[in-house]
C-alpha cells in the first residue's frame, strides 16, 4: 500500500472524504528556448512601455547588500575561556533558524515577563524536537539567561511583558523613490560618505563598506527585525545571533571569552551588522515617527540597539551582548541617501504594517 492509499484509508475512518488517486500522462518535452534577436539582451519590443526597465531597480536586502547570509556562522574570535554551555549544540541555518523561532514564540504567546522555567522547557522541547531531548535543558537554561541579563545595565527581557514586544517586525525601506525612481542609486560609495566620522564606529568602517559587492540600486531595501520592545517608555531593537564564535580556525570549541566586548566588536564590523542595525535602526526611526507624530523624539525615545549572540551570555551581561545607540545624525543621513518620503497608506513612511499592538496604544 503506497502512501496516499494509506491517506485515503485514514480518511474514511475519520468519516471525511475519500483521497483518490490517478496516474497522469507524463508531458510532451518542452522544445529549447531559442533566441531569435541580436546578442543576449531582450530585445525592448518584448518589453512594452513608454519608458525601459530600469536595471537599477530591485529589491534589496541586508544579505543581498553584503553578499553573504548571517545565519549562525562559525567565526574567529581570538579570544579564549571557559567553554560556553551550547559548545556542543549544532550549527547552521537550520539551527539557527530553530533558536529564531524559539523566541518569537515566547515572545509573541506569553511575553518574557510571564515565562516560567517549566513553560520554557515545554516550549524548548516542542520547537526544538528535530534536534533530540539532550539538548532541552541546556537550551531552556540559555533562554533563562538571556532573558534575565541586564542589557547594558538597563532593561531585562524579563521584565518586558507581551504587550510591549513586537517580535518578527517586518519593515520595507524605499529606496530612491520605490515605485517612482528619482536621484542617483545607491551605491557602495554613497552608502559609505554617511558613515564618514563617529568615535562609535569601527576603524575606517566607512572604507570596507565601499568594498561591497552589491551594484548601485534604487527600488526597495527589505528586512525583518527579531524584536521591538518597551520598556519605561523607551524604545529597543534586538536581534538574535546564534553565530559560533572561535579563538581560530582550528580551535575545537567556543569560549566565552569568544564572545567578550572587544571579540564582538570584531565580529560586528567583519559581518557588517553594523550596517545591519544602521538600516534597522532607520526602520525603526520611521516607524515610530509615523506612529506617534510630533510626540516622537529620537534621542529621549530610542533606547538603542542590542544584539544578543545567544551561545555566549552571561548572566551577568559581561559577554554576549553587543549595546549601541547611533547617533541621530548618522540616521538622518541614512535617511536622506535613501530618499525622504510621505507616508503612504497604513503602512506608513518605512513599509512596516500600522495594523501592530502598537498602533492601538495610547503613547
Amino acid at each position: 500500500m503506497d502512501v496516499l492509499e494509506r491517506l485515503s484509508a485514514s480518511s474514511e475512518l475519520c468519516g471525511r472524504r475519500t483521497i483518490h488517486t490517478f496516474c497522469v500522462a507524463p508531458l510532451e518535452a518542452i522544445p529549447r528556448y531559442e533566441d531569435q534577436g541580436a546578442g543576449n539582451a531582450p530585445s525592448h519590443a518584448l518589453w512594452p512601455g513608454r519608458h525601459p526597465a530600469d536595471p537599477t531597480w530591485r529589491r534589496s536586502s541586508f544579505t543581498s547588500l553584503v553578499g553573504h547570509d548571517d545565519a549562525d556562522q562559525a567565526l574567529f574570535s581570538g579570544t579564549a575561556g571557559d567553554v560556553v554551555p551550547l559548545d556542543a549544540f549544532p550549527r547552521g541555518p537550520r539551527a539557527g533558524l530553530a533558536l529564531h523561532r524559539l523566541f518569537e514564540r515566547l515572545a509573541r504567546a506569553y511575553g518574557f515577563a510571564d515565562l516560567t522555567p517549566p513553560l520554557i522547557r515545554e516550549e524548548v522541547s516542542r520547537i526544538l524536537s528535530d534536534f533530540g531531548s539532550d539538548f532541552v535543558e541546556p537550551v531552556s537554561d540559555m533562554v533563562q539567561q538571556v532573558i534575565a541579563t541586564p542589557l547594558d545595565n538597563g532593561p531585562r527581557l524579563s521584565q518586558v511583558a507581551c504587550g510591549d514586544c513586537l517580535p518578527e517586525l517586518p519593515f520595507v525601506l524605499p529606496a530612491r523613490g520605490g515605485f517612482a525612481p528619482s536621484g542617483e542609486p545607491i551605491s557602495p560609495e554613497a552608502l559609505a560618505t554617511a558613515f564618514s566620522g563617529g568615535d562609535d564606529l569601527p576603524l575606517a568602517y566607512d572604507e570596507s563598506l565601499k568594498q561591497l559587492p552589491f551594484p548601485a540600486f534604487r527600488g526597495f531595501l527589505s528586512g525583518v527585525m527579531d524584536l521591538v520592545f518597551r520598556w519605561r517608555g523607551k524604545y529597543y531593537l534586538v536581534d538574535y545571533k546564534s553565530n559560533f564564535l572561535t579563538s581560530s580556525p582550528d580551535a575545537q570549541h567556543s569560549t566565552y571569552g569568544d564572545y567578550a566586548p572587544q571579540a564582538l566588536l570584531q565580529v560586528m564590523a567583519k559581518e557588517h551588522y553594523v550596517l545591519q542595525y544602521h538600516l534597522y535602526c532607520l526602520a525603526l526611526h520611521r516607524f515610530l515617527s509615523h506612529r506617534l507624530g510630533h510626540a516622537y523624539d529620537y534621542d529621549r525615545d530610542f533606547g538603542g540597539v542590542f544584539y544578543l549572540f545567544l551561545r555566549g551570555i552571561r548572566p551577568d551581561g559581561q559577554t554576549g551582548v553587543f549595546a549601541t545607540r547611533p547617533p541621530l545624525g548618522r540616521i538622518r543621513a541614512l535617511s536622506a541617501l535613501f530618499g525622504e518620503v510621505r507616508p503612504l497608506g497604513p503602512k506608513g513612511p518605512c513599509g512596516v504594517d500600522g495594523n501592530h499592538p502598537y498602533t492601538s496604544c495610547n503613547h
